[in-house]
């Protein structure tokens, strides 16, 4: 009778506690486990979804996220503030900043390497925009390009700053007017903090 009046987010954290003994191991069973996680999510916001990260100092992370999807964030923010201590889990709200690694999407392998970026001013004075300068670029492919560009922000700038951040963001090729002003995507971070510093 008491679990009828425990918050969605609590349930949550209720059935991770029970669970938490077998989400460790989830490389064996990974779909089944995956699978009922995300049951679970979903019952909280149909829009969030995790991750798992790599064990630091004997704790796997557990990570929490959006989506990048803004109208998540409350949510996302009370299910992290009812997260109880867990021996074996750091939990972390919004995909953090990583090393950023290759990736393949849509069928195309995309080397950190050869992006670049330039960053622009946003119609939103608190926002700065972004151009990202890929090598295969095509316009016949732009929402790819634009995914894949999304995928390669989250790592550089992390989840949170992406969606409150960065404003306009584009993708092009390195054929465009706008490229001569072009720097490696490995200094965006830096040239990001220092920009709204």
């Amino acid at each position: 009778m008491i679990s009828l009046f425990k918050s969605k987010e609590q349930k949550f954290w209720s059935w991770f506690q029970k669970n938490e003994d077998r989400l460790p191991n989830f490389e064996q069973g990974q779909e089944a486990i995956f699978k009922e996680l995300h049951s679970q999510i979903m019952q909280v916001n149909k829009d969030l979804v995790f991750e798992f990260g790599p064990v630091v100092n004997g704790k796997r992370e557990f990570i929490l996220s959006a989506g990048g999807i803004l109208s998540v964030f409350p949510d996302l923010e009370k299910l992290y503030s009812a997260a109880p201590q867990l021996d074996k889990w750091s939990v972390i709200k919004f995909r953090p900043r990583r090393e950023p690694c290759d990736l393949v999407y849509g069928g195309k392998n995309v080397k950190f390497e050869n992006i670049n970026y330039v960053l622009i001013k946003d119609e939103s004075p608190d926002k700065v925009g972004i151009v990202l300068f890929f090598n295969e670029f095509n316009e016949a492919e732009y929402d790819l390009w634009l995914g894949a560009g999304f995928l390669f922000l989250d790592q550089v700038l992390g989840e949170y700053d992406v969606a409150t951040k960065l404003g306009n963001i584009l993708v092009t090729s390195p054929q465009s007017e706008h490229f001569s002003n072009a720097r490696p995507l490995r200094e965006l971070t830096a040239d990001f903090d220092s920009y709204f510093q």
